[in-house]
């Protein structure tokens, strides 16, 4: 081979080696979603890449999120009390949200009543999580459709709900929600006896003295379950609480049921949020309870 031979093939394959490595960076780039350091398009082995700088998985990114919530008016409810219902039922659905995905930074949210065939927006709110973490007061955030209690064709006022007396002690467990579905919340001794709704009362002197919406027979505008241990009676050691999806009595929706549960115990309360569905129908929540 000729020497103008050789070199025109050296050139040649030079060149297909700098495009293959050209296709090769810019395939990986699209894979890797971006790189913070840009690599020459001809390999320079006298250069020191630095691999620290190499951004292997993309930062998660903030997303906006969107809900649109029903609401069934009660029997004799008025609207102002469907209102109250309508606010605790965004403020249950934020806090879920927020808490179960890191990467929401912002919800839109519109909750519509349902009054005897009769529909209407009762509110909405659009607000970031940083809004919400200033200050997680609902009322602050909501905007209310000025024709709904016309549309809906309730009374301003209704029956009075009173809200149950709850027994309490040296431990105590509630668990509140909204809607008419039939949430139950059960708790474990550390002997591993249970208070629920089939067996209400422990020899200790656990009680269950709020049971709401069983059965989906009586429900109320916001159903209350409460579990406690009179003063000096409870057990020392590790429970466990268990709030489960029993019965899905709103035929209007099936998002998951946002609650609270609160847990008192050792003179401190704690209050957590959470959701159950049919996908997920039980969600655990263990402490201890120590010597008095």
């Amino acid at each position: 081979m000729s020497g103008s031979g050789m070199v025109a093939r050296v050139a040649t394959g030079r060149s297909m080696r700098v495009q293959s490595w050209a296709i090769v960076r810019c395939t990986a780039a699209l894979l890797l979603g971006s790189l913070s350091t840009l690599i020459p398009l001809a390999p320079d082995r006298a250069a020191r890449i630095d691999r620290g700088s190499w951004m292997l998985i993309p930062p998660a990114q903030a997303v906006p999120a969107r809900a649109n919530l029903n609401l069934e008016a009660y029997p004799d409810e008025g609207f102002q009390q469907f209102v109250r219902r309508a606010e605790a039922t965004a403020q249950a659905e934020i806090d879920a949200r927020f808490s179960r995905d890191i990467t929401i930074s912002r919800i839109s949210l519109v909750v519509m009543g349902y009054n005897g065939g009769q529909s209407a927006p009762i509110l909405s709110i659009d607000l970031d999580r940083s809004e919400w973490r200033r200050n997680p007061t609902i009322t602050q955030y909501a905007r209310y459709s000025p024709e709904s209690h016309t549309l809906l064709g309730l009374p301003l006022t209704g029956a009075d709900f009173a809200p149950p007396t709850l027994g309490t002690g040296d431990v105590q467990v509630t668990l509140r929600w909204t809607g008419r579905d039939d949430l139950d919340l059960a708790v474990s001794e550390p002997m591993g006896e249970v208070v629920f709704f089939a067996n209400p009362e422990l020899t200790s002197g656990a009680k269950l003295d709020v049971d709401a919406n069983a059965l989906c027979e009586t429900v109320t505008p916001v159903p209350i379950e409460n579990i406690f241990w009179p003063v000096s009676t409870a057990p020392v050691g590790n429970y466990q609480a268990v709030v489960s999806l029993f019965s899905r009595c709103d035929a209007l929706t099936a998002t998951p049921i946002p609650f609270t549960l609160t847990i008192l115990s050792n003179g401190t309360s704690q209050t957590y949020s959470g959701e159950v569905s049919e996908h997920t129908p039980y969600r655990s929540y263990r402490f201890d309870v120590g010597a008095p």
